[in-house]
């Protein structure tokens, strides 16, 4: 029996059998709690259809401070008033027949200590599919609220966002190495955002009169990353030169900065990550196998965003007020046949096609809220909106102010797309990051463009046909 419960215990919810199961046990109330105290170090509390308390774990016991015979004597309101300081969870749970799954409340120990945990409620059914209660599940996440409230205090790090199963997965990495005697700085560094040989210089640093340019010495990423993490993002972009210089480093934790022979020793803890297949770029030899095996320690392999939909409205909410804040619009929320397009589609362009979405829909929604008609999913994001103009930036007219959509002809297609660049480049104000999620292209593509037709990159840098 213990082994049938596991999952809807350990879970807090699951398909019908599981709560029959787990039905059984409650008209056998007498081994329940045994039985629970040993397959579960969740909280787990269970509701009568009369609103009382049937159960209570020692795990509960443990986060709230109150005995089995304390809860058993008090109504579900009157419990959850206690330990979450309302009963409008309890209230909502048992009209709706669930609740969460996995929503942050506080608990508040009867020795007035708090701590975070995720609430899950769900229905037990009888045979009939009636309802016979409620079971609620506390599961305990203090050390991961302190865990990302460390990670935001101390290395500034908001990248990680989401519920699923593999963020949880990163964190508890993440956990390890803050809790394994690194205690040092945390630096993070886009391998795919700089050329080889910016890069060199960004990574190792470099000395006065190395390149041209160089007019004063210069402390790499791994110097400042020395007794603490540096987190390499976009690994798989790096060039086979800088990668014989990180094999060093992993080996011999030493390297030179450009322009110097005098080598220079670190202690740092390396993470990396990469949306392709090291593997197959090991086979085709364009990643060295040597590099492969030193970093190839811990993996943790993160779906795609299509396989974990539940990230995506924390992901929104996350991208709709940052650029929101980024482009001075009042944007709250997402239509509900909004919300509905974006966790139907597909994503194969993962978190960062989602950021581009976002960014701009908020650019061109005219109210609070996005709709369905301010998306771009996949080939329509080049496609006029319905009923209005094109979907992506407008052009400058001749004169250089204002915007109308892109001509279809008149202009070469390299003409076209100098003057576009150079648009969204006054537009965004010379950001270029930007500036390339707004063209749907990477930043080293952007900067490759703007070496092409001689752009400053900058708000001054104009295109055809714009007053210089």
């Amino acid at each position: 029996m213990a082994k049938d419960d596991a999952p809807v215990l350990r879970g807090g919810f699951g398909p019908r059998q599981e709560g029959e199961a787990l039905l059984v046990c409650l008209q056998r109330k007498e081994g329940l709690e045994a039985v629970l105290d040993s397959i579960t170090r969740d909280g787990l509390i269970t509701v009568d259809e009369t609103g009382q308390v049937a159960v209570f774990n020692r795990a509960a016991e443990q986060l709230t401070g109150l005995t089995r015979t304390e809860a058993s004597g008090l109504t579900a309101e009157e419990l959850f008033t206690r330990i979450l300081g309302s009963g409008s969870l309890i209230k909502q749970a048992l009209a709706e027949g669930r609740y969460g799954p996995d929503e942050e409340q506080e608990v508040l120990s009867r020795d007035g200590s708090r701590r975070r945990v995720a609430v899950t409620a769900s229905p037990i059914l009888e045979d009939t599919g009636q309802r016979a209660g409620i079971m609620v599940v506390l599961r305990d996440i203090q050390d991961l609220h302190e865990l990302r409230e460390q990670l935001i205090d101390r290395f500034r790090f908001h990248h990680l966002i989401g519920k699923s199963r593999p963020m949880q997965a990163v964190y508890q990495l993440i956990r390890q190495v803050a809790g394994s005697g690194v205690r040092g700085p945390f630096v993070p560094v886009n391998c795919a955002a700089l050329p080889e040989g910016l890069l060199e210089s960004e990574l190792f640093g470099h000395v006065r009169g190395a390149f041209t340019g160089a007019h004063q010495d210069r402390t790499g990423r791994f110097d400042a990353a020395n007794g603490g993490t540096i987190f390499l993002d976009e690994i798989g972009e790096m060039s086979p030169l800088i990668q014989v210089k990180l094999l060093r480093v992993l080996q011999g934790h030493e390297f030179e900065r450009v322009g110097e022979s005098k080598p220079r020793r670190v202690d740092v803890r390396v993470l990396a990550a990469t949306n392709r297949n090291l593997w197959e770029l090991v086979q085709a030899g364009k990643f060295r196998d040597d590099l492969y095996y030193r970093l190839n320690v811990v993996t943790i392999h993160l779906p795609p965003l299509r396989e974990r939909r539940d990230d995506i409205p924390l992901l929104l909410d996350h991208f709709i007020g940052k650029f929101s804040r980024q482009l001075g619009k009042e944007v709250r929320s997402v239509s509900r046949p909004a919300l509905r397009a974006l966790m139907g589609y597909d994503w194969p362009g993962n978190v960062r096609e989602l950021a581009n979405v976002i960014e701009r829909a908020v650019l061109l929604t005219a109210g609070r809220s996005i709709d369905i008609e301010d998306l771009a999913l996949g080939r329509d994001r080049g496609r006029p909106r319905a009923g209005g103009p094109a979907a992506g930036p407008m052009m400058p007219t001749e004169s250089g102010a204002g915007g109308r959509p892109a001509p279809e002809t008149g202009l070469a297609l390299k003409d076209l797309e100098q003057a576009h660049i150079a648009w969204v480049l006054a537009h965004t104000e010379g950001r270029r990051n930007q500036a390339a999620a707004l063209l749907g292209i990477s930043l080293r593509s952007l900067y490759r463009k703007l070496r092409e037709y001689g752009l400053s990159g900058g708000p001054a840098g104009a295109g055809p046909g714009e007053a210089a």
